[in-house]
């Protein structure tokens, strides 16, 4: 929920635009993430997956973060995504 808020409004988490630090926003993919996160991810990642697969990379995300004990990285989510592919 909160990665969704903040994708529509970054205030709705943020007091202040990373950017003026030095930083970047970054959308952790985890165990508690949820369909807009994946959308997320997959367009700033640059990814072909067709939005039909979305549900069922997000129950491999989770089931992989679980797994993991923690959040993905770019790298173990894109190799995911790709064998949804």
């Amino acid at each position: 929920m909160v990665a969704a808020g903040v994708l529509q409004d970054p205030f709705t988490a943020e007091r202040y635009a990373p950017e003026i630090v030095g930083q970047r926003r970054r959308i952790l993919i985890g165990k508690k993430s949820g369909l807009v996160s994946i959308d997320y991810k997959v367009k700033e990642m640059g990814l072909a997956i067709p939005e039909g697969l979305y549900p069922e990379l997000l129950t491999q995300v989770k089931q992989a973060a679980v797994k993991k004990r923690g959040a993905l990285t770019d790298a173990e989510f894109k190799a995911l995504a790709e064998k949804m592919a």
